[in-house]
């Protein structure tokens, strides 16, 4: 069994110091950076039983709590004053990437999981500075054939953009780029839209995610087409 699943939530507790939605926000926002170190370490961790990791950030701890072998949930010290004050995305984004990473090294010490798969990943990310992009490993042909789409996806803090990538038939240069709409951050929400590409017509592209997210996003490629 490997490491192929992480969650991070804010504390309900905090809800009344913190209004106006931020606990579901953080959690949206949080997932930016937490499907990206996901991205980064599956399927490298081994564990004993372990599959998934759910921690909730809270500001009522100062140190780690007690360990339990083989507890999969644990709450996790977090400084919500500074996340809320911060007006620099990126500032926010390494506040609960340094939580996240701290709190899998603590379990990976106790578990006897390998460390330097995340300490690599937690080094990518800043290396990177949090830019989270890429493809749609799947690739979808028009009905004649002709032209094939990828999905293309940048995962910033408050949404992912989603672009449409045009190409010809068995070729890897790319036609056209054009914009999908902006998706709701959320776990799993890549593998819906990744894997949903649909062409409607010759020309009409579609990218249509099931639920919990029930967006479908449209571009028409007719213009491309005919320059191509």
């Amino acid at each position: 069994m490997y490491l192929r699943d992480l969650a991070v939530h804010a504390d309900n507790a905090i809800v009344e110091r913190y209004k106006g939605g931020f606990v579901q926000r953080f959690h949206r926002e949080a997932s930016s950076v937490v499907d990206h170190y996901l991205s980064k370490i599956v399927p490298q961790v081994v564990t004993e039983g372990i599959a998934k990791v759910s921690l909730t950030f809270t500001d009522e701890l100062e140190e780690p709590p007690v360990y339990s072998q083989g507890r999969s949930m644990y709450p996790w010290p977090f400084d919500f004053a500074a996340y809320n004050s911060a007006t620099l995305n990126q500032f926010k984004q390494q506040l609960v990437l340094e939580s996240l990473h701290n709190a899998l090294v603590w379990m990976a010490e106790h578990e006897g999981w390998a460390i330097g798969p995340l300490n690599a990943a937690c080094q990518d990310i800043l290396d990177c500075h949090f830019k989270f992009t890429g493809y749609s490993k799947k690739s979808w042909l028009c009905p004649r054939k002709l032209y094939r789409a990828r999905i293309y996806f940048d995962w910033q803090l408050e949404g992912v953009e989603l672009s449409a990538i045009l190409y010809r038939n068995r070729s890897s240069a790319e036609l056209a780029r054009t914009p999908l709409g902006t998706a709701i951050p959320m776990g799993g929400m890549l593998h819906q839209y990744l894997n949903a590409g649909k062409w409607q017509t010759e020309t009409i592209f579609t990218a249509a995610a099931s639920s919990p997210f029930r967006k479908e996003m449209v571009v028409d490629f007719a213009a491309q087409m005919a320059e191509n």
